[in-house]
Formats: structure tokens, sequence, C-alpha cells
């Protein structure tokens, strides 16, 4: 990605499915943007997919971890990839001051998860004597000719 900014407006669309709010502006806006006009709520607690805001570099939270630092993906100025990077401390990124994140993320509510739905179809896997299923391994410890097998399938439904 060119920069910071184009990654992190791609991040977000790719997660939400649709274009960010924020649609323009240097890094350093995005945050003081985002409050004026009322984008997206924002804090200075880290959440999933949030958008990291310092005062010339944006990321976005794609883990936080158990020990409380944050894994975050990035690119950077004339920059051709993204990466990702982990963070305890967010004040020590580059030397800039950290303004919070943006909470860009609509993540799906329990009620609009989709349910698993039942298989369509069984496969019956062929047993060894003592009723365990086969598995790739049987072919390496068995001494014997390797056993010809075949899946049935069979409509679950």
């Amino acid at each position: 990605m060119p920069n910071c900014v184009a990654y992190a407006y791609g991040r977000i669309y790719e997660m939400n499915g649709e274009p960010p709010k924020i649609t323009h502006g240097s890094a350093s806006d995005w945050y003081s943007m985002n409050k004026r006009n009322h984008y997206y709520d924002y804090g200075q607690e880290p959440k999933l997919g949030a958008v990291a805001c310092w005062s010339n570099h944006v990321a976005v939270v794609e883990k936080i971890n158990g020990d409380g630092s944050v894994t975050l993906s990035e690119s950077h100025w004339h920059g051709r990839y993204f990466n990702t990077v982990t963070y305890k401390n967010m004040h020590n990124h580059y030397g800039q001051k950290f303004y919070g994140y943006i909470y860009t993320y609509n993540e799906p509510k329990v009620e609009e998860q989709v349910e698993l739905q039942e298989p369509l179809y069984k496969f019956d896997i062929p047993a060894n004597n003592d009723g365990s299923p086969i598995t790739p391994i049987d072919y390496i410890t068995n001494n014997s000719q390797p056993k010809k097998f075949a899946f049935n399938i069979h409509e679950y439904m």
C-alpha cells in the first residue's frame, strides 16, 4: 500500500464490506476529523478493528493480547507492503503523539450472526479392526499392503 491512510481505508472497507465514512485527509487529520464530524465513536481503549491514530500515522487493531499489548496492521509512506507490529505502549510509536482509537469496525451483533446449518452430506469413514478411523499414519505404520477404500457419501437431510 502506498501509505498508512490508504491501507487503513482499505482494511476498514474489507472488514465492514462498505466504504469507510472517513474518505480523505492525512493520517494527522483522521482523529480530529472523525471527532468533529461524529463519523464513529472514539476513545482511548483498544478494540478489534479500531483505527489507532497518532500525530502522523494510522494503523488498524488486529488483536488485543492477554498481556495488554495490541497487534496492529499498518503500511507506511511510499510503502509497497503492509506489516503487523505489536505494542505494549501505544505512545512509543516512532516518537509520535498518540491521539486514540476510532471505532470503525461494525462487528456483527450476536442475533445477526448466521447459525450453522446441518451438513448436507455424511461421510462413512473406513475403520481399522478396533473401530478407529483409518488415517494416513495407518499406511505408514502398517507393514501390509496399502488398503484400498472409498468414502461412501450419503445424503444427510
